[in-house]
């Protein structure tokens, strides 16, 4: 029985590499440079990225030096082969002149789960494509116009006088601030005011429910398990057996309460 056990073990191991893998060397054989993708990962950004060496914001940075000299390199991200941009007129013809023809962006396979936190999620722009993504692009484009966003200004304002009390108090008792934490709970404030039409002050309620939940969800240092990590792993390497085992893409009870605030609002 043991024996049978470790023989599919390995198989089940040995398939999921090969799976991986198998289009690891695809820019390089293509005459395009590459950052060389490794089990299971993929290149060097994805470990970074998991293992929470870097943020999710930088995580391109050290390879953007590496390939300094290159208009654009080809990634791995787990199997996935993607193509980093950064010639600046490139990137016009993608996003502009081009658009039609990279609609698509790559997203979790979410379909068929019965968590509502996933039937949510699949309904952001960056899991939707084609026609769809079409249709709710056009939807929300209206609400990032010059004169919607100057309308946030007084809020974003307000959020900043709060910080700049903290700064003022800080000042006069010569207290330590750290940075991360400050501009953290700014930014909360600013997403909750803004974009909720909750005035928030995290500066002084920084237990509040909604920062609280907030930091859940991106699960932030303190608010995150190392299970995370594998949870993921599986979610994009088999999201069939994912939603057999009930994992979610976003930590239980997150999305649904910024998807209740929203429809009470």
């Amino acid at each position: 029985m043991l024996l049978e056990i470790a023989l599919f073990l390995i198989t089940a191991f040995l398939g999921v590499y090969y799976w991986i893998t198998k289009n690891f060397g695809y820019f390089k054989e293509n005459g395009l440079p590459e950052a060389p993708g490794t089990f299971p990962f993929g290149s060097e950004h994805m470990w970074d990225l998991m293992l929470r060496r870097t943020s999710f914001l930088q995580q391109f940075d050290g390879l953007v030096k590496k390939f300094k000299d290159v208009k654009c390199f080809g990634i791995y991200n787990f199997r996935q082969r993607d193509v980093v941009v950064k010639d600046l007129e490139l990137a016009k013809m993608v996003l502009i002149k081009d658009a039609d023809h990279f609609i698509d962006r790559p997203a979790i396979n979410l379909d068929g789960s019965k968590i509502e936190s996933d039937k949510i999620v699949n309904y952001f722009l960056t899991q939707l494509k084609g026609e769809q993504w079409k249709k709710v692009r056009t939807l929300v484009s209206p609400v990032f116009t010059s004169g919607k966003l100057k309308m946030m200004v007084p809020h974003v304002q307000k959020c900043a006088e709060n910080l700049d009390d903290v700064f003022a108090s800080a000042a006069d008792s010569g207290e330590m601030l750290e940075a991360k934490a400050v501009f953290g709970k700014y930014t909360i404030d600013a997403i909750a005011t803004s974009g909720f039409g909750i005035e928030l002050n995290s500066f002084k309620d920084p237990d509040s429910l909604f920062r609280q939940t907030a930091l859940r969800m991106a699960r932030a240092e303190g608010y995150s398990s190392k299970l995370d990590i594998v949870k993921f792993f599986i979610m994009i390497v088999a999201p069939k057996l994912s939603r057999l085992l009930g994992f979610s893409f976003m930590p239980a009870g997150t999305i649904e309460f910024f998807a209740k605030i929203i429809r009470q609002t």
